[in-house]
């Protein structure tokens, strides 16, 4: 009976989750090949190079080599070197490795959901699991795009933000000390510096934003727990973090720096690409412009170029909107709302309107030539903030509908997001690519 009891507590929603994405990468690997990119290569070939590569500051390869922030992935490649010697295939060690960003960004996105919209059903949050697998966004930037950071840091950004915010509902510090121990998790991800910008910029917007809606005897521990964090943060991530601030203080990062920030050639990367990627019609349906349209290379994508899908694209935003207006005044929906309102701001660079904001920033501030592709790495908040208020938006119109209507309603926005965005990613054209092999 005890037993019994036990498994009835249990989220059902959690085990969906966990055979689902068993079962994606069951049939990504059903072949026994490794996966690679061009610019990703073939790390899970030898997971034991790859730490050798990179376990310390200064790599021998191409005659000696600064490693900088790469060191970062050294924990991940330590234990895939593990896994490698004990016997374990190359295959079988990168499908555990993408099982698990999937299990972390379903299980990240999953309670977050709940954490802002509690009100809302379990099998209604259910929904932005598979929102935030199957977006475009993530199709085109995280699978396709295959590299490893930026699979690893999808997952991670909504657990940081769901511990952060749960840290500020219950005024425990635990939370802090938890964001510092999954960041080392999550390592892999702060091998790219516009990552770490963006997860420090989502955590500040948080504080921020319960600095100015949160009680006045409240806004004391705000800015101590977002002192803390950043504290801990720094403390753990010590280990390469200085090996960055050493790589600063190298002759070789000076020449590096002198070819890579150059205002003029990265204005024009970015000019070019906001207005190629960054219209609003796209972007509030998530989708990159250029990928979608490739129908010669990749004739899979012609599909959602259909009049009645698009349409039903344009449906999903306004289900996104929804409760922007019907419930404005909501703490949550203030948050998701203003959180998706400046992602699309950014992601769209300096494409109207108001893109000279942006576009003067760009010119003024150097760090910012990190973002000159807006699309690519901003991009990363547009998801996170969607998935949660797409969400709501379902809960609210289930709610204006008979029991019956009700179960309808439900299953054709399940269809919808299984099927027809999940297909690719059933069949493994998600990985497929103009360039040979696909």
């Amino acid at each position: 009976m005890k037993i019994l009891r036990y498994f009835s507590r249990i989220d059902i929603n959690l085990v969906v989750i966990l055979v689902l994405s068993i079962i994606l990468v069951s049939v990504w690997f059903r072949d026994g090949n490794i996966m690679g990119g061009g610019e990703a290569g073939v790390p899970f070939y030898s997971p034991v190079l790859q730490f050798k590569n990179f376990s310390s500051a200064w790599a021998n390869y191409a005659l000696g080599h600064p490693t900088n922030i790469n060191i970062a992935t050294k924990p991940t490649y330590w234990i895939l070197a593990q896994l490698q010697q004990i016997g374990i295939q190359g295959f079988l060690i990168q499908a555990l490795f993408l099982w698990l960003t999937l299990l972390g960004s379903g299980f990240g996105i999953y309670y977050l959901t709940r954490e802002f919209f509690p009100q809302i059903s379990k099998n209604t949050a259910f929904l932005s699991v598979l929102f935030y697998w199957f977006n475009p966004f993530s199709l085109v930037n995280v699978w396709n795009r295959f590299l490893s950071n930026f699979g690893v840091f999808y997952a991670f950004l909504p657990i940081a933000l769901l511990l952060f915010m749960r840290g500020m509902r219950t005024k425990k510090y635990i939370y802090a000390i938890l964001i510092g121990l999954f960041s080392l998790i999550f390592s892999y991800a702060s091998s790219s510096v516009a990552f770490i910008l963006i997860f420090w910029l989502v955590l500040l917007y948080a504080a921020f934003f319960n600095l100015v809606f949160n009680k006045p005897g409240n806004k004391v521990f705000v800015v101590k727990f977002f002192v803390f964090v950043f504290s801990f943060w720094f403390v753990i991530n010590i280990w390469w973090i200085n090996q960055v601030f050493s790589y600063l203080g190298d002759g070789s990062f000076a020449a590096v720096a002198a070819t890579s920030f150059k205002t003029d050639t990265n204005y024009q990367t970015f000019y070019l690409l906001s207005h190629r990627l960054g219209n609003l019609i796209d972007l509030l349906r998530l989708k990159h412009a250029s990928f979608f349209l490739d129908t010669e290379n990749m004739n899979w994508v012609g599909v959602y170029q259909v009049p009645l899908i698009t349409f039903l694209e344009f449906l999903v935003t306004g289900i996104i909107l929804l409760p922007i207006v019907v419930k404005r005044r909501q703490f949550g929906v203030l948050f998701m709302g203003g959180l998706f309102m400046l992602s699309i701001f950014f992601t769209k660079g300096n494409n109207p309107p108001l893109g000279e904001i942006f576009d003067r920033a760009f010119i003024h501030l150097s760090f910012l030539q990190l973002f000159r592709n807006p699309f690519e790495k901003l991009g990363f908040v547009l998801p996170l903030a969607s998935a949660p208020l797409f969400c709501l938006g379902v809960s609210l119109m289930i709610g204006r509908c008979g029991v019956k209507l009700k179960k309808v309603v439900y299953f054709i926005i399940f269809g919808w997001l299984f099927i027809v965005w999940g297909a690719p990613f059933w069949t493994s054209l998600v990985f497929t690519s103009p360039g040979i092999p696909t």
